[in-house]
């Protein structure tokens, strides 16, 4: 089957649309430990190690190549991840070192750029077309179509609690012209998934606190989007409650086991909740302001979120408080006391709390009203019309979110 725009997003709008949890994940501290385990159990004799530079020379670094040498496999390493991974890294670096080294699997060690970067490689190995090509080819086939070429399997090990990439079927690659391009199949999701809380301890303080938003945003996204199922609900709320009370903490400490494992666990959850659902406004002007303002995924995710869960709250109110009253269930409010307005102020309070983008507003930042414009623009012109999605907990025009943004670039939700 050949999906339009429309038909694409109708299609995560069917109820009868499958489900799931596809691949094995171990969750808890030392899980890693099984990673030999697994590599023995599939045979694989040569694997590519995917691992964010910034782990090059540490101890997490040292820790793997002492599990692929305990496991007795070949491996070579790939580490040219920058924070939005680039289609020419991949095409040019990555792709070419994993043919020549004859890998039969990838393992990835990271954040979701390194997750990405390993997907982006897996699937774009042996296709012939390039991943921009192929992206758009995969939004026409849908997610659950059989592919014409090999797609590798891949071992994902997050050391951040965030994108949920390790769960998830999407991959985000930036192409040579600086837009975001989103892969998108389940030949993608990794096999297995390590989710080990300890490596968690190191992560600066920043990008806890933008990958923990970015884990909550797309938890509260996935359960108001009209794609939701009970599955993908069921998934998102126990993401919500594990997340937003140990999102500060941890963000003060990382190496407290407690507040590690829950973001760890919330993350995955969310991953699979996103998986089972479809994103709606946040995600879709979110690329464009990480494209053009250099702020991180995470932190824009963040900086929306109030204003997304405002202007949902029409159509939401009833979800909105369940979101209230897990976030902060030491303090629940009743049906009749909550609204949404609460929990606006709630995550305004939380922004503060974690100090994403240290207090600035999108002016800050060097946005203007022309900026706003070409966000809208890249959304409705480069990506058909993801912010009028059928997904959308409540339709958006142009005018409506331009509005919108405006006032989040003015610092009216800090």
């Amino acid at each position: 089957m050949v999906y339009s725009a429309p038909q694409f997003f109708l299609h995560f709008c069917d109820p009868m649309r499958p489900f799931g949890v596809p691949q094995m994940i171990y969750q808890g501290k030392g899980c890693i430990q099984k990673i030999p385990e697994v590599l023995k159990g599939e045979g694989w004799k040569k694997v590519m190690l995917i691992i964010d530079p910034n782990m090059l020379k540490t101890d997490i670094d040292k820790l793997f190549k002492n599990i692929l040498s305990e496991s007795e496999v070949e491996y070579c390493i790939f580490s040219e991840i920058k924070p939005n991974p680039q289609e020419t890294d991949i095409k040019e670096i990555g792709i070419p070192m994993f043919k020549e080294s004859q890998a039969e699997a990838l393992i990835a060690v990271g954040g979701g750029s390194a997750l990405d970067s390993a997907k982006g490689i897996a699937i774009g190995a042996d296709a012939k077309r390039p991943l921009k090509e192929l992206a758009g080819y995969l939004r026409e086939v849908g997610p659950h179509t059989s592919l014409p070429h090999k797609v590798y399997p891949i071992i994902a090990v997050p050391t951040t609690a965030g994108t949920g990439s390790e769960v998830i079927r999407n991959a985000v690659i930036t192409d040579r012209e600086g837009y975001k391009q989103v892969l998108m199949h389940d030949s993608i999701l990794s096999k297995y998934a390590f989710c080990d809380p300890t490596l968690l301890a190191t992560l600066p303080p920043r990008v806890a606190a933008a990958s923990g938003m970015d884990a909550l945003t797309q938890a509260i996204e996935a359960y108001v989007s009209r794609a939701s199922n009970d599955f993908a609900e069921t998934m998102s709320l126990r993401a919500i409650e594990l997340i937003g009370p140990h999102i500060v903490p941890f963000y003060h400490n990382r190496a407290i086991l407690g507040h590690a494992d829950a973001m760890s666990k919330g993350c995955v959850y969310q991953g699979i909740a996103w998986n089972n659902s479809y994103p709606a406004q946040i995600h879709g002007c979110n690329h464009p302001i990480t494209e053009l303002l250099n702020v991180s995924h995470g932190e824009a995710c963040a900086i929306l979120l109030p204003a997304f869960v405002e202007w949902n709250e029409v159509v939401c109110k009833e979800k909105f408080h369940k979101v209230y009253n897990l976030m902060f269930s030491d303090h629940p409010v009743s049906t009749k006391e909550f609204e949404s307005k609460m929990l606006v102020e709630k995550l305004i309070q939380l922004n503060r709390q974690l100090n994403i983008l240290n207090g600035k507003s999108l002016t800050d930042l060097g946005c203007t009203e022309k900026t706003i414009d070409e966000i809208i623009e890249r959304q409705y012109a480069k990506r058909e019309n993801f912010l009028n999605a059928s997904t959308n907990p409540r339709t958006t025009t142009k005018e409506q979110l331009k509005a919108l943004l405006m006032r989040v670039m003015n610092g009216e939700y800090l």
